[in-house]
C-alpha cells in the first residue's frame, strides 16, 4: 500500500475587511486571495459552520470572519492517490496523532493574537476537534478557540475520497511578529499540523482453499497475511462450507476456555495469529487444496518485509452453541525484526514461539458494527485516566417470546488487550492501537460452557504502508488588516517511517527536515 499526497497551489486567508477575491495582484495591495462569504461556509459545509457557530456546539462570536470572509482552497488543493481505499482524512501531528492529545505538551501553531488572552498569552495552541478530526481549532492558553480550519474530502462518482480542499476561519485578528514590517512573512504550521489519511487493505479469503494446516497464508504479490494457531499443535483450518471463506483453529471455529468438574481450566480457548507481510509472494504461491503445510514446512520470509499497522477490522461469519453471544479478545503485538537475528523461524513451532518475545501494544479503540453497517458501540481508551476500563450498550436480539437482552461491552483489559463481549455472527469489529504493530491475536476468552465459538470470516489492515519522504513546497501569503501582504516560499520535508526513517529527505535540509 502507498499513499501520495500533491499539493496544488495555495490556500489564504485575508484579514483585511471585505473579500479580496479578484485576479490581479498588484503593487502594495493584493486581490488574489481565497476569499469568501462566511454564508458560502454556512452552505458548502454546514458541519463546520454548525460545529464552530451552533448554539448547542462551540457557539463561537462570527463577528470578525462575517466582516473579513473566509479562506476557501480550490476543490484540488490536496490530491490523493492510493493503492489501497482512503477511508478518511484527519487534522493530526507528525505520528498520525490527534493534536493535543497530551495536555503537558500542547502544541504551539507558531500563530499569535494580535491582543493577548486573560493569561496574558498571545499563542494559539492546535488542537484536533474530539468530535470531528476533521477539523483543527487553534485556541489560546486560557481556551479560547481563536482560529480553525477544515477538510472537506473530495470523492469521485464511486464515492472514493481522492482529494480534499480546506476552508480556514480566523474568529480574531492575528499578529504579525515584526513590528518594523508590515510585510512580514510568517512560515505558520510548517512543522505543527498535518494532514493523515487512513487506508485500508482488504484480504481475499477466497484465495484460502479449504484444508487443514499447521500454518497458511493469504494476501497477493504485494502484501501477505501470514496465519497461525496460537498453540503449535493445533491447526490452521479454512473452509468453504458455508459459501464465503472462513478460518478456525483445528476446526471450522474458534472455541473457548474449557473447565472441568473441579472448575480448573483443562483448555484456555483457541485463538488465530495474524501476521502482516510485505513482499513475500511465495507465501502464497504455492497454496492449493493439495498443498499440505506441516510444521516441518519452512516459513521463508525476511523479518525486515514485516509490515506494520496502526488497526485492523475483522469480521465473524458463523457461530455455534447455545449461548446468545461470543467473547473475544484481541491482541496487537509488535515484533522487533531485530529479534530474529540472523535467520527468521523456520515451522509453525518456532513462530508461536516467538510470541514470547513480542511487545504488547495497547488497543485505544473499538468500534463493533453489524451487518447492516449500523455502529453498535465505539469504545475509546481514555489515556489519561489509564487503568481497567470497560463500556456498555444493551443489546437485543429475537422477538416475540424468544427476544433476548444482553449487554455488548468492551473492555479494556490492564495487559493492553481488549475484549467483546455480546458478539453475534456478521458482526464486524474494528480496532485501532496506540502505535503501529505487526501482529494481532484474536483469541476466544468467552467460557465454552455459556459463550459461542465462533470463526473469522474477513480482514481488512488499516494504515500498513510505511511512509516514503514527502517534500512539499510551499508558498504562504501573509495579509494584515492594512492591507499590506507579503510572501514566501519554502520546502518542509517528511521523513518517511520504516525503513524510510533516515533523518533525510532529498531537496531538504535541517532545519526545514520533520522527523
Amino acid at each position: 500500500m502507498a499513499i501520495m499526497f500533491t499539493l496544488n497551489g495555495t490556500n489564504t486567508l485575508d484579514e483585511s475587511l471585505g473579500l479580496q477575491v479578484g485576479t490581479a495582484d498588484l503593487p502594495q495591495e493584493d486581490n488574489d486571495d481565497n476569499d469568501v462569504p462566511l454564508s458560502k461556509l454556512q452552505s458548502d459545509v454546514p458541519v463546520f459552520y454548525n460545529r464552530l457557530f451552533g448554539v448547542s456546539e462551540l457557539n463561537l462570536d462570527d463577528t470578525f470572519p462575517t466582516d473579513v470572509g473566509v479562506a476557501e482552497s480550490a476543490d484540488d488543493f490536496i490530491e490523493i492517490s492510493a493503492t489501497g481505499t482512503i477511508t478518511g482524512l484527519a487534522f493530526t501531528d507528525s505520528n498520525g496523532d490527534p493534536l493535543g492529545d497530551d495536555p503537558l505538551s500542547p502544541v504551539d501553531s507558531g500563530l499569535d493574537t494580535l491582543e493577548a488572552d486573560t493569561n496574558g498569552d498571545h499563542n494559539i495552541y492546535l488542537f484536533t476537534d474530539n468530535e470531528n478530526d476533521n477539523i483543527v481549532l487553534g485556541k489560546t492558553s486560557d481556551g479560547t478557540t481563536v482560529w480553525s480550519a477544515y477538510i472537506e474530502e473530495v470523492t469521485n462518482n464511486e464515492g472514493e475520497i481522492i482529494g480534499a480542499k480546506i476552508w480556514m476561519v480566523a474568529l480574531v485578528p492575528l499578529l504579525h511578529s515584526d513590528d518594523a514590517n508590515p510585510d512580514d512573512p510568517e512560515s505558520i504550521l510548517a512543522d505543527r499540523l498535518f494532514v493523515t489519511a487512513s487506508e485500508e487493505l482488504v484480504f481475499d479469503l477466497s484465495t484460502l482453499a479449504s484444508q487443514q494446516n499447521d500454518w497458511n497464508a493469504m494476501g497477493d504479490a504485494s502484501n501477505q497475511i501470514l496465519l497461525l494457531p496460537d498453540d503449535p499443535t493445533e491447526t490452521i483450518n479454512t473452509s468453504q462450507g458455508g459459501g464465503s471463506t472462513t478460518i478456525g483453529n483445528s476446526n471450522q471455529l474458534i472455541n473457548g476456555i474449557i473447565f472441568d468438574n473441579m472448575g480448573a481450566v483443562t483448555d484456555d480457548g483457541e485463538a488465530v495469529i495474524f501476521t502482516f507481510f510485505k513482499d513475500e509472494p511465495d507465501l502464497i504461491d504455492d497454496i492449493g487444496a493439495d498443498q499440505d503445510y506441516d510444521d516441518t514446512s519452512t516459513i521463508n520470509v525476511d523479518p525486515l518485509n514485516l509490515q506494520t499497522s496502526n488497526g485492523a477490522e475483522w469480521s465473524i461469519s458463523q457461530t455455534q452453541g447455545g449461548s446468545p453471544f461470543a467473547v473475544a479478545t484481541m491482541t496487537a503485538l509488535f515484533e522487533d525484526p531485530e529479534d530474529w537475528n540472523d535467520s527468521p523461524p523456520a515451522g509453525t513451532s518456532a513462530f508461536v514461539n516467538e510470541l514470547g518475545d513480542d511487545d504488547i501494544v495497547q488497543i485505544t479503540s473499538v468500534t463493533v458494527t453489524s451487518v447492516a453497517g449500523i455502529e453498535l458501540i465505539t469504545a475509546e481508551y481514555d489515556t489519561v485516566a489509564g487503568g481497567m476500563q470497560s463500556y456498555s450498550v444493551p443489546r437485543t436480539i429475537g422477538k416475540g417470546g424468544n427476544q433476548q437482552t444482553f449487554n455488548l461491552t468492551v473492555t479494556f483489559n490492564l495487559d493492553g488487550t481488549a475484549t467483546v463481549s455480546g458478539l453475534r455472527a456478521d458482526d464486524t469489529i474494528a480496532y485501532l492501537a496506540a502505535d503501529d504493530h505487526n501482529r494481532v491475536m484474536i483469541a476466544n476468552s468467552g467460557v465454552e460452557a455459556n459463550t459461542l465459538a465462533f470463526d473469522i470470516g474477513g480482514f481488512v489492515l488499516k494504515e500498513a504502508q510505511p511512509a516514503p519522504d514527502e517534500k512539499l513546497d510551499f508558498t504562504v501569503e501573509r495579509v494584515d488588516e492594512d492591507e499590506d501582504s507579503a510572501e514566501a516560499s519554502f520546502s518542509i520535508g517528511i521523513d518517511g517511517t520504516g525503513i524510510n526513517d533516515d533523518d533525510h529527505v532529498d531537496g531538504v535540509d535541517p532545519p526545514d527536515l520533520i522527523a
